[in-house]
């Protein structure tokens, strides 16, 4: 589970702004039961929601996330020469393209009982700093330290010769945590693990269709079951799913219509999504391309919530609310404050023009944050808790009202026609 996340020098984000999952002791009178109880007795929270004006950097947050997580991923693939052309320093400074992009993250593995302290400073050509931490029953143990091309590593937690083999054959770009995983040396590869197995990003401007739901309905009943479950209870008219593969040719746009195209290239598979309206006692077939924006969204955000709900993990959501109902929203979000649904300890963090969820009966103080900026155009993260806020005020009518951070200054008289 995710403790905290910090980032720094990556798009609007400047200055170090950071996220802490870590619960205060308030007593609010939330629906569901707020957070988890981990090892050391720490309230870990299940669920944050930043809220904001647009072009404030909510999305930059849940961007920056998606990147550390694709340098560690996607660093498998990568040679001496490759550059991170993804990763984006601030801009409005000629000071900060020259500075490295800073990430730091704390999080919980359940499976060993181990903490994990984790930093990665990095530019699109080198890695500047990389440190890996560890704390097992309140012992803190130095995993290894990088900076430039000078390395500490821990040799009771390697063997010499894996020693010599990280120090000679890994490359001044890739993380060593990705490296180590290459090799299967057991720590670095937990670090690598969780990236990989425990994190799922969505964009909610995303095409719905972008998670694959046909194939996941054929290959996975409990996946099926789940989404039909899902979809009833969203109150969509949806009786069940069903997918339907089918076989096409893949035909080069560019190629000469007399090509006999059946016998020149491979077949590749392609899966229709059928849903079945219940209207009175007969059910009616309607393909996915034929539903409502909002019924494409639910479903496509069913596929990554299932499997963060299944797995264990933590769920990124960007536009958390577009183009679906608010109390759609608040019952998607509500799967992972209940503990009959949530019961691998997962968690999810989303940005969101949805007001509606800052209620206190839906959000916790220590759960809401708030985007802003300044007047060099950095990006500013506030959490609620920083504002004297008692217990039974009105969050979203003082946010809409401007109390936290001013709403989008409008002014009609330039507009030209």
């Amino acid at each position: 589970m995710l403790l905290l996340y910090k980032i720094s020098n990556f798009k609007s984000i400047y200055d170090p702004i950071t996220i802490s999952f870590l619960g205060n002791k308030y007593n609010d009178d939330t629906q569901y039961e707020a957070y988890f109880a981990n090892e050391k007795g720490q309230r870990v929270l299940k669920g944050i929601g930043i809220f904001g004006n647009n072009a404030t950097g909510k999305s930059n947050i849940i961007e920056s996330f998606e990147v550390l997580r694709r340098i560690i991923v996607s660093s498998i693939f990568i040679t001496e020469n490759t550059k991170l052309s993804f990763l984006h320093p601030f801009e409005f400074s000629n000071n900060s393209k020259n500075e490295p992009t800073n990430f730091y993250i704390e999080f919980f593995n359940e499976d060993n009982k181990t903490l994990y302290f984790y930093t990665l400073s990095l530019t699109k050509n080198s890695i500047i700093k990389e440190i890996l931490d560890i704390s097992i029953n309140n012992r803190t143990i130095h995993i290894f330290k990088r900076e430039f091309d000078n390395l500490e590593i821990n040799h009771n937690y390697f063997k010499e010769n894996d020693i010599k083999v990280i120090q000679e054959r890994n490359l001044k770009n890739k993380p060593i945590v990705t490296f180590g995983a290459q090799f299967n040396f057991n720590i670095l590869k937990d670090v690598y693990n969780y990236f990989l197995n425990k994190i799922y990003i969505v964009s909610g401007l995303a095409m719905p269709n972008a998670f694959g739901i046909g194939k996941k309905i054929n290959e996975d009943k409990k996946y099926q079951e789940f989404l039909n479950s899902f979809l009833k209870a969203s109150d969509l008219s949806i009786y069940d799913t069903k997918s339907v593969k089918k076989q096409i040719n893949i035909i080069p746009p560019n190629f000469s219509d007399k090509i006999d195209f059946v016998s020149k290239f491979e077949k590749t598979n392609v899966y229709d999504v059928i849903c079945n309206h219940k209207v009175g006692e007969i059910l009616y077939e309607l393909n996915f391309d034929f539903e409502s924006l909002g019924t494409k969204k639910i479903m496509a955000f069913s596929v990554p919530i299932y499997q963060t709900l299944e797995n264990g993990g933590l769920i990124l959501i960007d536009e958390f609310g577009a183009s679906m109902h608010p109390d759609l929203t608040k019952f998607i979000l509500g799967l992972f404050f209940n503990k009959n649904t949530n019961k691998k300890n997962s968690q999810i963090l989303f940005n969101s023009q949805t007001t509606s969820l800052l209620n206190s009966l839906i959000l916790r103080r220590d759960e809401i944050y708030f985007t802003d900026k300044d007047e060099k155009q950095i990006t500013r993260l506030y959490s609620l808790k920083e504002f004297s806020v008692r217990k039974k005020d009105k969050i979203e009518q003082a946010f809409v009202n401007g109390r936290y951070v001013l709403p989008p200054q409008t002014d009609e008289s330039g507009i030209k026609l």
